[in-house]
C-alpha cells in the first residue's frame, strides 16, 4: 500500500504536464514563458506539451483546479512558494478522490 507522499510524487509530472499544456495551448503562452511560470525548463515543458512524459489522467474536478491554477499563473503571477502550495494542494485532492 503506497503512503500519500508516494502517490503525490507520482503524480505530479502529470499535473505540470497538464498545466505546461493547458498554459501552452490553451492561454497560448510561449514554452519559455511557460517554464519560467512554473519553474521547469522549456525542454521539459517541450515534453510535457507533445505528451512525451506525465500522461496520468485526472476526474474532472482536478481538472478544473489545474485550470483556476493556470489562470492564476497568468492573470495573477503567483510567486514560487503560492505555486508549490497549489500544486501540492491539488496533488492531495488528487489522491483523495482516487481513494
Amino acid at each position: 500500500m503506497k503512503i500519500d507522499a508516494e502517490l503525490i510524487a507520482e503524480l505530479m509530472p502529470s499535473l505540470r504536464a497538464e498545466i505546461a499544456r493547458e498554459l501552452v495551448n490553451f492561454y497560448k503562452v510561449t514554452q519559455t514563458d511557460a517554464s519560467k511560470m512554473i519553474g521547469m525548463t522549456q525542454p521539459a515543458i517541450s515534453q510535457y506539451v507533445r505528451q512525451l512524459r506525465g500522461k496520468a489522467s485526472f476526474d474532472s474536478e482536478t481538472r478544473k483546479e489545474i485550470s483556476a491554477l493556470c489562470s492564476k499563473l497568468v492573470n495573477e503571477n503567483i510567486d514560487k512558494s503560492a505555486l508549490k502550495n497549489e500544486l501540492y494542494n491539488i496533488c492531495r485532492s488528487a489522491v483523495e478522490r482516487r481513494k
